[in-house]
């Protein structure tokens, strides 16, 4: 609690409750807790109904535009629709490019300036789509003016009063960035926060997001002129403090203003309204991507406990495999591919697959060739354009359901990974099969009565008959 000398400090209550049995029963015993302190934000219909996005980098960190404002938006919105994805998560749309001259982010001239993105976004809207525009929640450019003439006001200091400092390199051919971090507890950065959520609003955007935000854990800030009481408040307590703050402002001038941010923590449930993925659990467990997958995955644990969470899931490559996009339909992730480097690009406009060569000089995730080379740009939206239409039409369970994991049912399939959804009376079970041969489906309720059987390309499937292989089918019961 950094109290001072001569001071005094009640610590708050601290309750332990040993247990042993199902993690469910504990994580059910966490959650009305976690009722009785913080009021989960309902999202906007839009972001509930929401089958994932098209993640879009327009300008890279070293000043190659990618897609403009003028053509390059109608040209995600034509590959977000043909895989049946209906949103658009807009990042590097600024004039410092993706991860550079943060936090000023203005429309960039080179794109086609501040009236060709109003323009860009309300085409998109026209379209059935919503965009959210990328700000960084946490980083300041050194380079920039808003450090160097208002950073005194806005940095977080360590114990020494120096910086938290890092740096992102996306090529190993460009200089690196560097970057100091704002403190949230700090007025001049939440006054620039909140202006960047007010010009998202006013460019025509559905939400903002505010980038790592939902990683970093809680540092301290030792500044004595922030409006955090303690060090230890800076990113706790003021975390929350100002997206909630922020989140109320645009909900009074747009109720379906969303904001987002990367990674998930749950003490912000009451002014998040969209999560992107970030850290294990967020894709399968052999993702290439070891942070989003892992050997150590456990997705169930969070979805059960917070489940009305949108959260989509996270994978850096231009398409999704079968297996991602299965992972994430059971999971009832939203679904999300990226595009972020010339060669993804290339991918998904020409159809041309990529060469290791193709990604030499990026140093910071690049997509994993083998993985993208697995299917072709056509075969990868086919796939994807499938399983969203099947959650559409069975949004009642998969977007709007409440997921249970594995309770409620007995799964004596061998080797097939089943996960259900309650609406009202009803339990959907959600059942893929990972592996490469078709394999019997057993799945039961107790005392329940089976309604219906679904696959992505029939409504009408015999629920006796094996589960083909790399795909996935809804068993709906009445209890």
């Amino acid at each position: 609690p950094f109290c001072p000398s001569a001071a005094a400090w009640d610590a708050p209550p601290l309750v332990l409750a040993p247990y042993a049995g199902a993690w469910q029963v504990a994580a059910s015993r966490y959650r009305r807790w976690f009722d009785s302190q913080v009021a989960v934000l309902a999202a906007p219909p839009w972001v509930r109904e929401c089958s994932g996005w098209l993640l879009a980098v327009l300008k890279q960190q070293h000043g190659e535009v990618m897609w403009d404002y003028r053509t390059g938006l109608d040209e995600l919105c034509d590959l977000a629709l043909e895989r049946g994805l209906d949103v658009l998560g807009l990042f590097g749309w600024a004039h410092g490019g993706h991860d550079g001259r943060y936090p000023e982010h203005y429309p960039d001239p080179l794109m086609g300036g501040a009236p060709a993105l109003r323009a860009a976004l309300t085409r998109a809207r026209e379209r059935g789509l919503r965009t959210i525009l990328y700000a960084n929640g946490s980083l300041i450019d050194t380079a920039t003016d808003f450090y160097r003439y208002v950073g005194n006001e806005a940095l977080a200091l360590r114990e020494n009063r120096e910086l938290y400092l890092q740096s992102i390199r996306k090529f190993h051919s460009a200089t690196p960035v560097t970057f100091a971090m704002g403190c949230l507890g700090a007025e001049a950065w939440r006054r620039q926060l909140r202006s960047l959520a007010q010009q998202a609003l006013e460019l025509g955007a559905d939400g903002i997001l505010f980038d790592q935000l939902g990683v970093f854990g809680p540092l301290s800030c030792f500044a004595t002129h922030h409006r955090h009481a303690t060090p230890a408040e800076a990113f706790t307590r003021e975390r929350v403090s100002l997206l909630s703050e922020i989140a109320t402002a645009m909900r009074q001038q747009n109720p379906e203003f969303v904001v987002a941010t990367e990674g998930v923590i749950d003490a912000l449930a009451g002014a998040v309204g969209f999560y992107h993925g970030w850290g294990t659990g967020f894709a399968q467990p052999t993702a290439p991507q070891h942070m989003f997958g892992g050997e150590n995955a456990f997705g169930d644990l969070f979805r059960a406990t917070f489940p009305e969470l949108v959260m989509t899931q996270r994978q850096a490559n231009p398409m999704t495999t079968r297996a991602e996009a299965h992972y994430a339909l059971v999971h009832g992730l939203r679904h999300e591919i990226e595009t972020r480097y010339p060669a993804d690009v290339r991918y998904l406009r020409e159809g041309r697959l990529p060469e290791p060569a193709d990604y030499a000089d990026c140093a910071y995730y690049p997509p994993d060739v083998e993985t993208v080379r697995s299917l072709t740009a056509d075969e990868a939206a086919a796939c994807l354009q499938a399983l969203t239409a099947f959650g559409q039409r069975h949004a009642a369970f998969l977007r709007h359901g409440r997921f249970v994991g594995e309770r409620g049912f007995i799964n004596a399939s061998d080797g097939l990974v089943a996960k259900a959804f309650t609406a009202g009376d009803q339990l959907a079970v959600c059942v893929w099969n990972p592996t490469a041969e078709a394999r019997p489906c057993e799945i039961s309720v107790p005392n329940g009565r089976l309604v219906s059987c679904a696959e992505p390309h029939s409504e009408t499937v015999d629920p006796a008959s094996p589960l083909g292989a790399e795909t996935v089918r809804l068993l709906v019961f009445a209890r």
